[in-house]
């Protein structure tokens, strides 16, 4: 669960306090409405207490006192019931209001407690005072058993038992507080996710390349690339065309030999912004290499349609051996394994890395490293050091903005950021429906109507 430091909450507080404002008046108003509109109910009690009658048989007050201790619940229970009502309404006045009885017994103890509930205080107060003077009296319950004697009798009730106006305001303004933080800081999650491309971009001076929305299944990483872009959503597949465009554009401006895609923390999306990367570059017609370098949880070669065998691991076994490539639905595309690591992931990726980037760079493609998150991961810096360019994925739900800005300028210290991909992004209501562009399976043919021949990366054997 993210952290929201104190600074930060008052900022966002103080941001929208007319929100805020008004939330907390909203509750304050329902504390004043239940506090005034509910009719009154007030209570008044008298106190009797019972004790054993002597029963004469000589066998002691132990045994007097048993049977009254189980007469007692009898007795409460008869001021509760109907019968009993009835025979104290004939005693009150006539015209007073009607009042609910009820009785309770201290345990251990032959005091009883008589309660008379009404909408009329003095009602109350003559209803709990005639019910004790009818139980004095002797009972059906208590006749011949108990010997009861009025201990308080009843007083008229200054305050109503209910509302009680003090404590239904507290309640209601700690929950206005509670909401209204609550509500101020859902406006600036919406606020955030409205603004984080400009302000990330004014903040760190880096192209956001695209905006990937929030997608039911999309996370999933045994689900190809190319059947995302076939079922994908048109703001799905628009978003990927963006970070195509971007990173066209870029590579036009300055030729890159080698893309790492990077986040800050795992389950941000980057493997599958990384299958996006080499998907569309290939699909354009470039010569493309994809690499599995996250050791630790390689999962590319699904994203890819490919499959898990030797690769990063085995290159220094298998130096400048296109055996260890694998081809792809796409034939500007292959594929590079993480294989299976036998020793650290920090070992095999200065080892084997640079030479992977030669080999490849040296037939002319353009590789694209899938590299594990840069927190807590010792390989990671030693991957964007190694590559020419880095874009880094960001999960937009997890971080504010000065979290996200924090995230990217700590990625470039290690390397180049040439763009952010912002996945998992809130659309916009009002947003341009975009342009559904099916990406093709293979790359154009040439003018002479035949497919471009398939790229080998042999050549870098000799």
């Amino acid at each position: 669960m993210e952290t929201v430091h104190v600074g930060e909450l008052v900022r966002v507080i103080s941001r929208h306090a007319a929100l805020g404002i008004a939330v907390l008046a909203f509750f304050l108003g329902l504390g004043v409405a239940a506090s005034v509109v509910p009719q009154k109910t007030y209570k008044a009690n008298s106190v009797v207490q019972a004790l054993p009658v002597s029963t004469g048989t000589g066998t002691g007050a132990g045994t007097d006192t048993q049977l009254a201790q189980f007469v007692i619940p009898g007795v409460v229970e008869e001021v509760s019931s109907t019968t009993f009502s009835q025979q104290v309404a004939v005693k009150v006045l006539a015209g007073t209001a009607d009042a609910t009885l009820s009785a309770t017994n201290d345990p251990g103890t032959g005091i009883i407690r008589i309660s008379a509930t009404s909408h009329s205080a003095d009602a109350a107060q003559r209803w709990a005072s005639e019910a004790a003077k009818l139980l004095v009296a002797g009972t059906t319950v208590s006749k011949g058993t108990l010997d009861i004697s009025l201990t308080q009798d009843a007083s008229t009730p200054a305050k109503p038992e209910s509302p009680q106006p003090t404590p239904i305001l507290v309640a209601a303004g700690m929950l206005g507080v509670i909401f209204a933080i609550g509500a101020s800081l859902g406006a600036e999650s919406i606020r955030q996710a409205r603004n984080v491309p400009s302000e990330l971009r004014a903040r760190v001076g880096i192209p956001v390349l695209g905006e990937v929305p929030r997608v039911a299944g999309l996370r999933r990483p045994a689900t190809p690339i190319d059947r995302v872009l076939a079922a994908g959503s048109p703001a799905v597949v628009e978003a990927f065309q963006s970070i195509r465009t971007g990173l066209e554009i870029r590579l036009r401006d300055e030729p890159l030999g080698s893309i790492v895609v990077v986040s800050p923390t795992a389950g941000e999306g980057r493997t599958l912004i990384a299958a996006v990367i080499a998907w569309s570059l290939a699909s354009a017609g470039r010569d493309v290499v994809a690499v599995d370098a996250d050791l630790r949880g390689a999962d590319l070669h699904a994203r890819l349609g490919a499959q898990r065998r030797e690769g990063l691991a085995e290159w220094d076994r298998y130096y400048a051996s296109s055996s260890l490539l694998q081809p792809t639905a796409l034939r500007q595309l292959s594929f590079l394994a993480g294989g299976v690591p036998h020793r650290h992931p920090a070992d095999i990726i200065t080892a084997a890395l640079p030479q992977v980037l030669k080999y490849c760079q040296s037939a002319g493609a353009l590789v694209v490293l899938d590299s594990p998150p840069l927190q807590g991961v010792a390989e990671t810096p030693l991957l964007l050091s190694e590559a020419a360019a880095a874009v880094v994925v960001l999960d937009v739900r997890r971080r504010s903005v000065d979290e996200l800005e924090a995230a990217v300028l700590r990625i470039r210290e290690h390397a180049e950021v040439v763009g952010i991909v912002l996945n998992r992004v809130r659309r916009r209501r009002g947003a341009t429906q975009p342009l559904l562009v099916r990406q093709p399976a293979l790359p154009p043919a040439t003018a002479d109507g035949s497919e471009t021949p398939r790229p080998t990366l042999s050549r870098a054997n000799g």
